[in-house]
């Protein structure tokens, strides 16, 4: 059963089906169509003879286990078969239950939106797409044309990055000891002094130049640069004072 250009369904496997005669002359398998958003794992089935090659993101995953894809994020199925030539045979994005990385959700071609709600309330839409710019619990409903198969995702779409107050840093630039301990909960915190990765607490003491990436639970980031001068805090000066006591006894 034909449901667009690129995708056809098998009522007996329940999945959709790819023809890549270039590749293989049996039909590759999927859970997902062309195009299509979920947040469910994915299982691909991958015809005898042929060369897969997954990617997410952009980057080749290392050992793809094709029966069970979860990590979340836009991937990218090519295969190499009777021919030399790599070709492309599906792509899909599978999303976090929150995110940020989506602000226009798309239903592939041979399927329409039958509604949509933000917080439970009907939000504008066309029969294709639904606009997430604005932040809030979806509920997208939408069925496939040919097969009459009911969808739905539900998701929570969270666009605001975590951020820090720095309340010790001017231009950049601090004095001294730099407060990090109002990062949100949930919040994880990538944080490198120059270029060593130290691990994060709610105070950092040490001089020297300092980049933070904070990723929230829905992949939202905020990165950070700042300098910690040199400074003295109380041990240094109660070295600095022993120190000269001692020498001013040697004399």
């Amino acid at each position: 059963m034909i449901i667009n250009g690129t995708t056809q369904y098998d009522r007996d496997k329940k999945m959709f089906a790819y023809e890549k005669a270039e590749v293989s002359p049996s039909s590759f398998y999927a859970t997902v169509a062309d195009g299509m958003f979920v947040t469910e794992p994915v299982e691909i089935q991958v015809p005898n003879g042929v060369v897969p090659t997954l990617y997410l993101d952009g980057n080749e995953v290392q050992e793809a286990n094709y029966n069970h894809i979860e990590e979340p994020g836009a991937y990218v199925l090519q295969a190499t078969g009777t021919s030399s030539r790599s070709e492309q045979i599906l792509a899909f994005t599978i999303l976090k239950k929150t995110t940020g990385k989506l602000e226009t959700f798309t239903v592939p071609e041979g399927f329409t939106i039958t509604d949509a709600r933000l917080d439970g309330a009907l939000t504008k839409h066309t029969s294709s797409s639904v606009d997430m710019t604005e932040e809030g619990g979806y509920a997208v409903h939408y069925r496939c044309n040919a097969t009459d198969t009911l969808y739905e995702l539900e998701i929570e779409v969270d666009h605001t990055p975590p951020t820090l107050k720095l309340e010790a840093v001017k231009d950049n630039v601090a004095k001294g000891p730099v407060d990090i301990s109002d990062m949100e909960e949930g919040v994880t915190a990538n944080i490198k002094l120059g270029n060593k990765e130290v691990k994060a607490k709610d105070k950092l003491t040490q001089s020297g130049i300092y980049h933070i990436v904070l990723t929230d639970q829905a992949g939202n980031q905020t990165t950070y640069s700042f300098r910690i001068l040199m400074y003295f805090n109380m041990l240094t000066l109660h070295i600095i004072l022993i120190f000269f006591m001692m020498f001013a006894l040697l004399r």
